[in-house]
């Protein structure tokens, strides 16, 4: 039986929360004689669409680690290789062993885990519409840029 993870961490607002829910609709449809479903979250607002749930569910709390890691620029390489032993965020997608973790909300931590994940890229705007600042400004398209780069290579 395989063992597949789904980590819903998006603002319950706009297309990537719906992209959320289609993704939670179709982890809810799998049989469960084949596949053993996780489902992980860390925002307080994803409790009232798991009430119910039937499926093997945890919320997973960010550490200060796993907050800072990113703002002070610690090289991927160095996360991925360290954050195992120390950060109990890291250690909390390890220690399900799932076969392969699904991250639809287009985060860094489809590619920040040392993990087997599934990424998804919502978009790629900053390469179309360079005319909007939100998406096409020199700062924000190295941003998407190295972000999608981290993306295909890990996840």
């Amino acid at each position: 039986m395989k063992k597949v993870g789904l980590y819903l961490d998006s603002v319950i607002t706009g297309g990537t929360f719906q992209y959320n829910l289609s993704i939670l609709e179709a982890f809810r449809s799998f049989p469960s004689d084949l596949i053993n479903t996780v489902i992980a979250y860390s925002s307080d607002l994803w409790e009232a669409y798991l009430q119910k749930e039937t499926l093997s569910i945890f919320k997973i709390n960010r550490t200060i680690f796993s907050r800072l890691w990113f703002q002070i620029r610690t090289p991927l390489w160095l996360w991925r290789n360290t954050s195992k032993y120390f950060d109990v965020f890291s250690k909390s997608f390890i220690n399900q062993k799932c076969d392969l973790w699904v991250f639809p909300s287009q985060d860094i931590w489809s590619y920040s885990l040392p993990i087997p994940a599934l990424g998804t890229a919502h978009d790629l705007m900053h390469r179309y519409e360079r005319q909007f600042p939100e998406a096409g400004s020199l700062m924000e398209y190295k941003s998407r840029e190295k972000h999608y780069s981290r993306m295909c290579k890990y996840a």
